[in-house]
């Protein structure tokens, strides 16, 4: 059957028998919190069409793969929300008031219950009737279930979602929204869409129209799997079910947790533009490094501050917004401007401990009556420790000393891709003897502004009379003829010299590439092309009588 001549029919028998008799859920989730000593408090959050009938009160499942299973029945609802997505002039004419404007509920019931160690508890709901949508056939069930392994954590909160209403899609409109997903104990998290389910007997995929899935509800639907952004540009007016998972991680990359959350995209034509979806972007950034519109990196224990500006399309629309700021970036001082643009000044001080990544969503909202157009924006904030420039050393040579690598003379642990500046300016960090002059040689590193660190190494020669000195022949031996021909090369070279007994070799990056032994000849023949990766080498020229001359050698293009 044709899209359009289903969507005609399945609105008529809607009109004609679902309003009537139906309950009429849109969707569902299921979260924890755990009180202490393995007690949780469990939420179940279900939506509910006013059209429909009352609802009556709900039981939630638990089960784990340890052998337990109980059942909490008879759950009345603590909270009844009026979530509908309309204007300030008509929040009283809905249909959950009484009125003639569609609107929708929010219900939540609550329970406690013990949850013994297992690595997997399962929470869930189900229910008959959910509500017809365009991408699933009709009379689908709803089935959502939240699970946890509390062997792997102690004491965890799931995910909550800041955003609670059902969205509304503008035709042919860019859409992106995401339900501000925050995990109060700072895991990690990650987004997929999946299969809505159904309960009958057992738990089952809801049959998907048209070729459409978990993974693709619609035509175009993407999911961002780091934010949990949801992107597509509707074409169809009706619902489009969508089903995200969250995965939840601990700091050693375990997967303990996982919530659903089943909802409905309501799609509708729209006289007005909803919010610009290019808008939101970081400006005017102080103290962090701009990844991307709207992504930074932050240096644990260092100052952002930052503005955040939505626009809309519609002259003289007046703009307001929902964020989850708060919750993401503790302690953040906020300053809001109204109107459009709709303004949001920031600054916040991370917290010391740093590698953590900190998400944040901004939900958008015109003035249009009695529908209001949406856009989310979602933002992450990547936090990362200072970075570790070692500590100050200590570096003593002969003139006759072999090449070597500064870094190699600082404490601790240095971070690599430092940068060196000596006395000269910026340096390879490799230290030539008798061709680099001594002094201090600073190294320095860092990952994001005000996220650096620097550390200094000293470099002094040692007396010729020094007996390590000595040893390598300075100050003891005249400093014999080298002559090198031709230099710049474009490969071959030949080094003159009285009684060579081998050449070592090195690239700027102080590592030796190749040593070539002596032929008993005052000339050695080399091809330098295999090794001059960097257009120079340098060469230690070791003579038989001990005495170790060092030249450098350029390699023409």
């Amino acid at each position: 059957m044709p899209m359009s001549v289903r969507i005609l029919v399945l609105v008529i028998l809607s009109l004609a028998f679902g309003h009537a008799v139906a309950i009429h859920l849109p969707g569902g989730s299921i979260t924890w919190r755990c009180i202490g000593s393995n007690f949780h408090e469990v939420e179940l959050h279900v939506w509910r069409e006013c059209s429909g009938n009352a609802m009556s009160p709900q039981n939630i499942r638990f089960s784990n793969d340890c052998g337990v299973e109980f059942t909490m029945s008879g759950l009345e609802p603590v909270e009844v929300l009026n979530v509908s997505q309309v204007c300030s002039s008509q929040a009283a004419s809905t249909n959950c008031a009484g009125g003639g404007v569609a609107g929708v509920e929010r219900y939540t019931y609550r329970t406690t219950v013990f949850l013994s160690p297992c690595n997997s508890w399962t929470a869930s709901w189900e229910i008959c009737c959910r509500s017809n949508a365009l991408n699933i056939e009709p009379s689908q069930g709803l089935y959502v279930y939240a699970r946890l392994n509390n062997t792997v954590v102690n004491c965890d909160a799931s995910p909550t979602f800041a955003h609670q209403a059902v969205p509304l899609a503008c035709v042919g409109q860019p859409f992106n929204y995401d339900p501000g997903a925050t995990d109060a104990d700072g895991h990690h998290l990650r987004f997929r869409l999946v299969d809505a389910l159904l309960y009958n007997p057992e738990v089952a995929s809801v049959a998907y129209t048209d070729g459409f899935s978990g993974a693709q509800p619609y035509t175009g639907v993407s999911i961002d799997s780091l934010t949990g952004r949801i992107s597509f540009t509707p074409n169809v007016q009706g619902y489009v079910v969508v089903s995200m998972l969250v995965d939840e991680y601990n700091a050693q990359g375990i997967r303990f947790g996982e919530v659903i959350r089943d909802f409905p995209i309501i799609v509708q034509p729209c006289s007005n533009n909803v919010p610009a979806v290019e808008a939101g972007a970081f400006q005017n950034v102080e103290g962090a490094t701009v990844n991307g519109p709207y992504s930074l990196t932050l240096c644990a224990g260092s100052t952002l501050c930052t503005t955040l500006s939505f626009t809309d399309p519609d002259p003289g629309s007046v703009l307001s917004q929902i964020n989850t700021i708060a919750a993401a970036l503790p302690g953040v001082e906020l300053d809001t401007l109204a109107g459009d643009p709709l303004s949001l000044s920031l600054c916040w001080s991370a917290p010391l401990e740093g590698d953590t990544l900190r998400r944040f969503t901004v939900l958008v909202l015109d003035d249009a009556c009695p529908f209001r157009g949406l856009q989310t924006y979602s933002y992450v904030i990547k936090v990362v420790h200072p970075p570790d420039a070692g500590e100050d050393g200590q570096a003593r040579y002969c003139d006759l000393s072999a090449p070597f690598l500064l870094v190699d003379s600082l404490g601790g642990s240095p971070a690599p891709l430092g940068i060196w500046t000596g006395p000269t300016g910026v340096t390879s960090g490799i230290f030539f003897p008798g061709m680099d002059p001594p002094g201090i040689y600073a190294y320095s590193v860092g990952s994001a502004p005000g996220c650096s660190d620097t550390a200094s190494v000293l470099v002094e020669p040692l007396p010729d009379t020094d007996p390590q000195c000595i040893l390598l022949g300075a100050g003891s031996l005249e400093m014999p003829s080298i002559s090198l021909h031709p230099n710049p090369t474009r490969g071959p070279i030949t080094i003159v010299a009285q009684g060579i007994d081998h050449v070592d070799l090195f690239d700027l990056h102080g590592r030796r590439v190749r040593s070539v032994p002596g032929t008993g000849q005052h000339t050695l023949a080399l091809d330098l092309s295999p090794e001059a990766m960097h257009g120079t080498l340098v060469m230690a020229i070791h003579l038989r009588n001990g005495a170790v001359v060092r030249q450098r050698a350029t390699l023409l293009p």
